[in-house]
Formats: C-alpha cells, structure tokens, sequence
C-alpha cells in the first residue's frame, strides 16, 4: 500500500543513529496484564542491546524469560525498515514462536509515531514487505528442513532459541557462513541452554575461547531483580544456598528464595539440575548431558573452563614459562605426510603439578612438527619428549634430529606404543586424574574437545551426521596421564646439582631420596636448600 504517514527524513535518521530511543516508541502487548504497554528496556536488555550494537555476529546464552527475543526482534525490524534493499530473517525453533515473534514487530511497526512510520506495502503470513525493499522474513527451522538456501541469505538475520533446532550442524555449516560473508551484516544467535555435545554448545565454547565468528554474552538470572521472591518472615537458607550466596555476587536472598520455590514447583522432579538447564549460573553451566561419555567427569571439566585460556591454533601458548627448578614432559599427536588433514597437538607440562604449561595445535607435516616440539622440549629444559610412534614419520623425524631425551616405550620401541590396552589404560588415568583433580589443562580447546568427546580412542567421531571432529588434544592429555601413573614421581628440579635425581624415565635415584631425607632435618634444610 502507499504511504499514508507524514514521514520525517530527520526522524528517521535519528531512529537509525538511536535505536536505543527508537525502541522506547515502540509498543507491545503485556503478556501478565494483556495491556498495551511501552517497551522499556530491563538491566539484562540493556547488556543484550550494548552488545549487539557493538558486535556484528552476537552469540547469547540467556536464562528463561529474559524477553531477549522481543528486543532482537525489534532491532531487527528497525534495522531493514529504514535501510532500502535490506533483507531480515527471523528463525525460530517453532511456528508458534516465529509467528508471535513476527505479530510482536507488526503490533510494534502500526502503532510507531507517524513521522518514523514506514508502511508495509504487503504483508503475508510469514513476513513484511516495504516500498523500499526491505523486508522481514520468518522462518521456522525446528524441523531440520528449511535452512535458508545461501542465496537468499538475509543481511539482517535473528536466530531465537537456536539450541532447540533439530539440524544445528547443517545450520552452522550452511547458512552461518553465508550470512558473515554479507557485506554489513548483523547475526544475532540467543538461546537458552540445551543438549551438550550439540552443535550450539560448540558453537558457544568456541565463542567464550575467543574461536569462530561470534562474541558471547551470557546474561545471569540472578541479576534480574524479576527473578526474586519477597523473603517470608523466618526464612532460614540451607549451607548450599549459603554457598550459592557466596559463590556468585549479586545474588540477593530472594533469588534463593524463588530458587526454592521453583525447585518446589516446577523443577521438583528434575532438581537442580533441571533448574540450572533454564537458569543457568554460570557460562558452562545449563547444557543438559545427552549421550556421550558417561564417565567423564563434566563438573570438573566445567570448573577448570573457568580458569582457561584460549589457545588458537597455529599458534604458541605459553600459559607458564620455563622454570629451572621444575622438570618438564611434553607430549605430541602428530599427523603423517599426505592424509586426511588431521591436525598435530603438542602440549607441555609440569610434572610434578602435573599442570599444563604450553601448547600448539595446527596441521602440520610430521618433520616440521618434530622440529617444533623439538624446540619446546629444549625450551623448557630438555624435557622428556613423548611422542606417539604410531605415525613412523614423526618419531622418525625426532630421531633424525638427535633429541636425546626421547621417551621410549622399550629398549626397541621409540616413542609411546598407542596400542588398543596402553590407550584404555591411558584414558582410564585421564579420567581419573580429572576426577581428583590431580590434572590441570590450561588450553580452552582442549576442554572444548573433552566436552565433546564420546570415549572414541580412535579420535574421529562423527557430529551431526556431517562432520568429524579430531581430538588430538585430548590424545596429549591421556598420553600425559599414562606417563605421570606409569612415572609417578618428580621432584623439583633445583640448580644445585646435589638435589637432582631424576632419571629419564622419571625414576627417584637413591641420591635424591639421601638428600630429600638430610633436607627434612632443619640443619639439613638450612645446608641443602639454603635459609628462606
């Protein structure tokens, strides 16, 4: 139809230089009174709206009613309304959700003041057409059917409740990359949290590693003052609600207390668990176990996540430098000349922490990847190197070079032997480490690649039905793990040539354990390792 409102240029400039006032004109239904109301932007809003508004290719993982949805459904109306030839598409995981998505921009586009009111010249079932060529789409993708084809990949483009598709795979490897490939282009993906192991939790955990093309938010539940409940007169909290109090700031006791009641109510059958599936405390925390390794201890994983540090491929990471005092393993899954493109893992570690200190992660031929492990190993003062010989190239490489602190499974056998036994005994210890905390990973992708991982020592597993993900890195920790229960100790190692006793094999000689013992008196102490 044609214009029937008075339009101002300069009213509409400055609803595109302000989406922030523009959005304080727009109106809305209130779900809780059905009446019409101005939309006001909550404090969770407000981190969303700053976000997106300074990332082009936005990743939100938000609890339960945070009416994040309506706020990027309105930016996007805003943003194909007044920009000519700008195609938006809104994707839900359901018709009922895009359809209430789609009315929610209508309500708001027909009751916008007349001088910023563009009118729709046809609007159908699934979206809004103008004059200009703009336009809005709705799409549902629930079903794993109708991923846009990539050449009718919007400019504008709102993904809502992402972790709820049914093909995530197909989505992140089709119409993802099409949309970032569009000249100013602007991705929103917000979800609650879902499946792990999914593609969207993937998707996430490379995201808060600083991989792939988004820029995470996550929005905390206790930090909306609407997810708190008046607190009874007498209210006493448990030790786990006082622990939850101290653990996470901004927590006041009436989020304890709708917490209660929830667990009360809704969640009673499904506890906590369920309950932090749509009110997540934390970045990692929500995504539901489906399938996968039983055994992995994912609590522990998600704990050493928060002390991460994102480790990019091709690229060196020293999360610790070399220290003299201590002894150092390195561990290598190398790839051979002219296969499939698996990539290459070196990690370094602390023996006696058994913390890892360093990694590199690429694809690599086998000769210029021995020569790199090679330097770690030296930089980190000839430390043992363990390499799996079941790719002949790269432990051949290592030979050729002339390390001589190479691991030998035998007097016949360099390099550690990756058999069917020595890989479940080595997983067995990972695991187990990991349970106990006896392990630390310092590496975001590793943790990722644990995440994800579903027991395979073959180390290709299949994702979606599509893709194989290669878990090199999880190959370096249980090879480490196998070392640090096959060799269990190592002292640190000191300057002083008296107290080191350490040999290859990561065996104690009986001169170390003579001096650990003259150390223990205090005038041993005070002659061996000096007053402090």
């Amino acid at each position: 139809m044609a214009q029937k409102s008075p339009i101002n240029a300069d009213a509409v400039i400055a609803a595109r230089k302000r989406p922030d006032r523009w959005l304080g004109q727009c109106k809305l239904i209130d779900e809780a009174t059905s009446r019409v109301g101005t939309f006001r932007m909550t404090e969770p809003q407000q981190a969303a709206y700053d976000h997106v508004q300074e990332h082009a290719h936005s990743f939100i993982v938000k609890y339960r009613q945070a009416k994040i949805s309506t706020l990027i459904a309105f930016l996007g109306l805003n943003r194909t309304m007044y920009w000519p030839g700008r195609k938006g598409l809104l994707i839900a995981e359901s018709a009922k959700t895009a359809q209430t998505l789609l009315e929610r921009q209508r309500f708001a586009l027909k009751n916008l003041p007349p001088v910023i009111r563009i009118d729709s010249e046809l609007e159908s079932t699934d979206g809004i057409t103008w004059p200009s060529f703009s336009s809005m789409r709705t799409l549902t993708a629930g079903d794993g059917n109708n991923t846009p084809a990539i050449g009718n990949s919007p400019d504008i483009a709102h993904i809502t409740e992402f972790a709820e598709f049914k093909d995530q795979d197909n989505f992140n490897q089709h119409f993802f990359p099409a949309v970032s490939k569009r000249k100013n282009s602007w991705l929103v993906v917000e979800t609650t949290p879902g499946a792990r192991n999914s593609t969207a939790h993937l998707m996430w955990l490379k995201s808060l590693g600083g991989n792939g093309r988004f820029k995470p938010l996550f929005l905390r539940w206790y930090l909306d003052p609407s997810n708190a409940l008046p607190v009874p007169n007498g209210f006493t909290p448990t030790n786990e609600e006082l622990r939850l109090l101290e653990k996470y700031p901004g927590m006041t006791m009436g989020h304890v207390v709708f917490r209660r009641v929830s667990l009360e109510t809704e969640f009673a059958k499904v506890g906590p668990i369920g309950f932090a599936h749509k009110y997540p405390f934390d970045e990692y925390d929500g995504w539901e176990i489906v399938g996968g390794m039983p055994s992995m201890p994912t609590d522990k994983i998600q704990e050493q996540f928060k002390t991460a540090i994102p480790n990019p491929t091709g690229r060196t990471v020293r999360f610790e430098n070399y220290d003299p005092r201590r002894t150092y393993l390195v561990t290598v899954d190398g790839n051979s000349y002219g296969s499939s493109g698996d990539p290459s893992s070196i990690k370094v570690w602390d023996r006696a922490a058994r913390r890892e200190v360093a990694c590199w992660d690429e694809r690599e031929d086998p000769g210029l990847c021995a020569r790199r492990a090679i330097e770690l190993a030296r930089e980190y003062g000839n430390a043992k190197l363990m390499v799996e010989s079941n790719k002949a190239e790269l432990i051949a490489s290592c030979r050729a070079l002339g390390y001589e602190n190479l691991f030998w499974d035998d007097a016949s056998h360099p390099g550690w032997r990756a058999t069917e036994t020595s890989k479940g005994e080595a997983v067995a210890a990972m695991v187990d480490m990991l349970r106990e905390d006896e392990i630390v990973i310092k590496a975001h992708e590793t943790l990722t690649q644990l995440t994800l991982w579903d027991g395979d020592v073959s180390r290709r597993v299949t994702m979606g039905g599509k893709r194989k993900h290669h878990f090199d890195q999880i190959t370096c920790v249980y090879m480490a793990a196998w070392y640090f229960r096959r060799y269990p100790l190592a002292p640190e190692r000191s300057t002083r040539p008296e107290i080191q006793g350490v040999t290859p094999e990561g065996k104690i000689t009986a001169k170390a354990v003579n001096a650990w013992l003259k150390a223990q008196t205090p005038k041993g102490r005070n002659s061996i390792l000096g007053r402090h």
